[in-house]
């Protein structure tokens, strides 16, 4: 990313958030203030070993001395698989007085604070961190503002006390908390439960069908609380979502999942397993294709920035959305912004 400008910011502080979660404070080495931003926004870095990543931003935006990144541990998905390079890099080596580069804000997830309508803030696991930066940007509103946040249990429980403090300020603030793998009693708050999110929650909770809805979270919670929503009466042009990975749309028709099965002018073949996908109709990215056909593929931010998604291009072309801010490698493609030109692509997936 020779071609872009980053900025030099240092490690001001890091924060153990939970057992997984620690945050990490990011000020300019200039002393100038940080660039402005919209809650749900995320900054990319340049870690000092060049591996480059999108993090969403966990801080108010009222704030302006520094941006605040909550990044999870992330553990090997299986025996086969190494754990998460850059979180664990974050995690283990990085410490305060670091200089990490940085790129200003960027994203299209994020609040509409113009909007007079409740506010559905609803997160599983890290997922919470664009919603506490939400939440910040509401802790003074006189909008209906409902905040939900699933985990497995409370040691992986980031920013409780954050949240507390908020809702204690502010009446029209309310927060419910699940926890999957830990029993635990209804307060006289309504704070903490047991089980799913699901429409009789939402109902018994009372959430106006007319809300705003934010979500973001696992592929699994997002697809149920979506289709939560929708059966409560939420119209989907009002619930606004953000995957950090291995997701694409939600309530995606079946008939679109399945293109792999119509025939098709433009075909993918995966040269690893042989097998061949039909593109069909399909009018997303590769790496959105992959998904719903459940090949698996490496992405973050998946807007053509941080290059996990790069992947060699044994033949065929391909076609750019937008072009990247910093070109593949010769003979590979970013599959978060490409489609296949007519005819057939071979992938090294």
């Amino acid at each position: 990313m020779s071609g872009v400008l980053f900025k030099r910011f240092r490690v001001t502080a890091k924060t153990r958030e939970s057992k997984f979660i620690t945050s990490f404070s990011l000020a300019p080495e200039s002393g100038e203030i940080i660039d402005e931003f919209k809650s749900g926004q995320y900054i990319t870095l340049r870690l000092p070993d060049q591996t480059i990543r999108t993090y969403t931003i966990s801080s108010s935006t009222k704030n302006r001395m520094d941006y605040r990144i909550s990044v999870k541990r992330e553990a090997a998905p299986d025996e086969s698989l190494p754990p998460g390079k850059a979180s664990n890099y974050l995690h283990d080596k990085i410490t305060i007085g670091e200089i990490i580069d940085v790129l200003s804000p960027k994203g299209d997830f994020y609040l509409d604070e113009q909007s007079t309508r409740p506010v559905l803030l609803m997160s599983g696991g890290v997922g919470i961190t664009p919603m506490i930066s939400m939440l910040h940007a509401l802790e003074s509103s006189n909008r209906p503002v409902y905040f939900i946040h699933a985990c497995k249990n409370s040691e992986e429980h980031a920013f409780i006390n954050e949240v507390s403090e908020i809702q204690e300020n502010n009446n029209n603030i309310r927060s419910v908390f699940f926890y999957r793998n830990e029993p635990t009693l209804i307060n006289k708050s309504y704070q903490h439960r047991q089980g799913s999110i699901d429409r009789q929650f939402l109902e018994e909770l009372g959430i106006p069908s007319e809300s705003d809805c934010y979500l973001c979270g696992p592929k699994k919670f997002m697809e149920s609380v979506y289709d939560a929503l929708i059966s409560h009466g939420i119209s989907k042009d009002t619930v606004y979502y953000e995957f950090f990975s291995g997701g694409t749309t939600l309530g995606q028709p079946a008939e679109i999942r399945l293109e792999a099965t119509k025939k098709s002018d433009t075909q993918i073949e995966l040269a690893k397993t042989g097998k061949t996908l039909n593109w069909g109709d399909f009018s997303g990215s590769l790496l959105e294709f992959m998904n719903l056909n459940d090949v698996a593929t490496s992405s973050s931010c998946r807007l053509g920035v941080c290059g996990t998604c790069e992947c060699r291009v044994v033949s065929g072309d391909v076609t750019y959305f937008t072009e990247p801010l910093d070109p593949p490698s010769e003979g590979h493609a970013l599959l978060c912004i490409s489609k296949p030109l007519k005819g057939k692509l071979v992938l090294d997936l």
